[in-house]
Order: C-alpha cells, then sequence, then structure tokens
C-alpha cells in the first residue's frame, strides 16, 4: 500500500487534506489512485494512518482517517552515523539511502582533515533522498540531517550511548564485539572516516574522549561501503 509523509497541517481530527504538488502528481498521473482507494499516511511521530481517498483534483486530495496504529518498522536501536563529507555528492546520497532503509534515526555529515567537501548541497534533494527511503522502506519516522560538523567539535557534544570510531588500520577489536554493549544502551552514534580515513591525530582525539575505536575487518572499504555495513551490522537482526 502506497505510503506518504505528510506535514502535521495536513492532519484535521480524522481528516487528511494533502497539497504537495509532488504529492498530488504522484496520486493522479503515477499511481491513477480514485475516490476509494487506500493509503497509508505518517505523520514523522512513529505513528501510521490507514486512510480513505474521498476528493482528487489537480490542486488537492481529501481523505478519511480509518485506523491508526503503531508503526512497527522503527529499530529499538537509535543510531546516528556521523559520515564524513565525500568528493562525490552522488556517494554521500547513496548512504542517506541506504543508511534510511536500514534504520538510521539521524545522519550528520562529517568534516576531518582529510575531507576535501565542506559542505552539503541541494538540501532539499537530500532530504527528498531521506523521505522516499523511509517511505520505501515502510518506516515510522524520517531521519533527521544535520548541518555539517567538524570532527572534534562533533565528538565534544553531549552523548549518554556508545560512542564508535571505525578505523581501518591497526590493531583494534571488531565492531561486532560491541554489538551487545550496544543493544543493551540502545543508543549509539558511529564516525565513519573519508576517502583518506582518518589521521593518527584524530584517532588519538577520539580515544582521548572515551570512544570505542574498532575496525570492520582486516579488508579496506570505501567510506560508502563502510557506513552501510556498520549500519546493517548494528541495526539488522
Amino acid at each position: 500500500m502506497q505510503r506518504f509523509f505528510l506535514k502535521s497541517e495536513s492532519f484535521s481530527g480524522n481528516k487528511i487534506f494533502i497539497s504537495n504538488p509532488d504529492i498530488i502528481y504522484q496520486m493522479q498521473r503515477v499511481l491513477r489512485m480514485r475516490n476509494g482507494d487506500k493509503f497509508i499516511a505518517l505523520d514523522n511521530s512513529g505513528f501510521e494512518y490507514l486512510c480513505m481517498l474521498e476528493e482528487l483534483n489537480k490542486d488537492n486530495a481529501h481523505a478519511r482517517i480509518t485506523e491508526k496504529r503503531k508503526n512497527t518498522a522503527e529499530s529499538e536501536i537509535s543510531l546516528s552515523l556521523y559520515q564524513a563529507m565525500p568528493k562525490k555528492m552522488e556517494l554521500f546520497e547513496l548512504v542517506l539511502q541506504k543508511g534510511t532503509e536500514i534504520g538510521v534515526s539521524a545522519f550528520v555529515p562529517l568534516i576531518t582533515e582529510h575531507t576535501e567537501r565542506r559542505e552539503i548541497s541541494k538540501r532539499e534533494r537530500l532530504e527528498k533522498i531521506l523521505r522516499e527511503a523511509a517511505e520505501q522502506s515502510e518506516r515510522g519516522k524520517i531521519p533527521s540531517l544535520s548541518e555539517p560538523a567538524a570532527f572534534e567539535k562533533a565528538m565534544e557534544e553531549n552523548f549518554d550511548g556508545i560512542s564508535i570510531v571505525l578505523h581501518s588500520r591497526g590493531n583494534y577489536p571488531s565492531l561486532t564485539s560491541k554489538l551487545t554493549e550496544i543493544k543493551n544502551a540502545k543508543k549509539c552514534r558511529i564516525f565513519i572516516g573519508p576517502e583518506g580515513g582518518f589521521s593518527e591525530k584524530e584517532i588519538k582525539f577520539a580515544e582521548q574522549k572515551g570512544f570505542n575505536v574498532c575496525s570492520l575487518g582486516p579488508r579496506i572499504l570505501r567510506t560508502e561501503t563502510a557506513a552501510i555495513a556498520a549500519a546493517g551490522l548494528v541495526l539488522l537482526d
């Protein structure tokens, strides 16, 4: 059944009012929906609403809520992924899409010594990727996307869960050795390095801040591969 994340103002009692032109176009031209068709509306709170379409025209749509229920696709673990900015924006988009499908709760673009990109572009496009991936994977919430943060500043933020930095060099414990601890804490943040990896200075700083430095194994992974693999290990049962 088709799913749509809607703004809070679209909900009024047991009625749904949709004026987003992209959604209206999808309903009319792509899905060819008709009065009486059912769909699921989401308000990004973790609930979902079974709806019946009552009116659809080129400007808006009206529907009636027939059932409200708790979404069951959200993970019990809140994972924040601090992804060092890749040179190619499409690689960051891939991390957002696949990370959302896997169940990541929040994304923070990370600026490190070896990152060449310092800002995110086309934020509206990135948020659309997050929304569509959340709809496709039947999630109840869209992950948040923060503004880029400097490595050391991000590490100094207060956090009451398990903090992990992935490093491809050196003799460090595997991420899998921390899974029980992560599942018990139910809250985790993982820092993923850029194409050139984290510098030794950054790794030492992370250790001083009490971070767990972990490995994904003996092979050197691309930054986007490391992010997707780490999220999968933590969130996929």
